[in-house]
């Protein structure tokens, strides 16, 4: 089983005013990944909902829980448990888990508790998105007092310190097996990308080369210092595809596998997603 756990869906309609990227302006729709799924051999996605595009919570899970391409869904929360997620949960089979942003500031870990608590209680996952900067308040929270399943989703990009020797070495010094249920998201991985010029006049030849080096280091010193049973991978569809094809997207992890046992790989687009997000068997 192949897994992609981090995709996102809305219709042009329901836009508005609020994008502003011309390729982010229209349908992107469950159906659009089919021939995506078959080329990479996908069982199904994992879909989070975009707050911004996909205002009605209740419609946005109706529509997930009809699409047959998608395996779970997330709702996006803020610290405060939404009150209709024990309904939610009840009505839609396909919620698994709920997306939270840590607010940061003077916030300390302990303002996530109430949600942690639901999402226990209704036996769903609960995805932290937070920066750098927040990293060493999330995890020591997470440690002294475990629940529930949890995934750490931090936010990344070309110039984010997560890819300079601070955050590597802090990776470094995280024992993954104290962090019980606890599991790490390669998402977002088009930011640590970038195009330079080929320098070639030829017109046989493309104007400007991928580099992806910087996602490659960060997948590779993750896996290294979590081991391969405690990752999982989005594409973050559609949002790569303002920097990426979905082969791109798939091909860092393919170079950052490459001299792995193809069971690492297994794991991490597969079971481990099984594990995170309670899927059935």
């Amino acid at each position: 089983m192949r897994i992609d756990t981090a995709t996102s869906f809305w219709r042009a309609t329901d836009l508005g005013q609020l994008s502003t990227r011309m390729i982010l302006d229209q349908d992107y729709l469950p159906a659009h990944l089919g021939v995506i799924m078959m080329e990479h051999g996908l069982s199904g996605v994992i879909a989070v909902q975009d707050p911004t595009r996909n205002a009605d919570q209740a419609a946005w899970l109706a529509w997930m829980e009809s699409s047959p391409e998608v395996l779970g869904a997330l709702v996006f929360a803020s610290p405060e448990p939404p009150v209709e997620l024990s309904h939610w949960a009840q009505t839609y089979k396909k919620l698994k888990g709920v997306s939270v942003r840590f607010p940061g500031g003077d916030e300390r870990f302990e303002v996530l508790n109430p949600l942690r608590e639901a999402t226990q209680a209704l036996d769903l996952t609960l995805e932290i998105g937070f920066s750098f900067e927040h990293w060493q308040a999330i995890v020591p929270g997470l440690i002294q007092h475990p629940m529930g399943r949890v995934i750490l989703c931090p936010t990344i990009d070309s110039t984010s310190p997560l890819v300079k020797s601070e955050i590597h070495q802090y990776i470094h010094d995280i024992d993954a097996n104290a962090l019980e249920n606890v599991w790490l998201k390669l998402d977002h991985l088009d930011a640590l990308t970038h195009t330079e010029s080929s320098g070639s006049e030829s017109e046989d030849t493309e104007e400007h080369l991928l580099d992806a080096s910087d996602a490659v280091n960060w997948v590779t010193h993750c896996l290294e210092h979590w081991g391969p049973d405690r990752l999982i991978w989005g594409s973050t569809w559609p949002l790569l595809t303002q920097r990426l094809t979905y082969d791109e997207a798939m091909d860092i992890l393919d170079t950052s596998l490459q001299n792995q046992p193809e069971s690492f790989k297994a794991r991490i687009l597969g079971a481990n997603a099984v594990n995170a997000y309670g899927l059935l068997p």
